[in-house]
């Protein structure tokens, strides 16, 4: 006899399921850019610098970070 699942396991694993979805997804379109568009867009997002410091930190203007 198999152990039974409660709801609450179930929906906690297509919840996790679903999240490694998304980031597979989201890995695969970082991939697909140049590699100054990958950092500049990790270094926004997941080291929640601005516009300004990425500029700095990419050495490019300002104008060219925004646009």
């Amino acid at each position: 006899m198999e152990p039974s699942i409660s709801p609450t396991m179930r929906r906690a694993g297509r919840r996790l399921h679903s999240e490694f979805a998304r980031r597979a997804r989201l890995k695969a379109c970082l991939d697909g850019l140049h590699n100054r568009s990958r950092n500049a867009i990790r270094a926004a997002f997941f080291e929640n610098l601005t516009y300004d410091a990425v500029a700095k930190k990419e050495a490019v203007p300002l104008s060219t970070m925004i646009s």
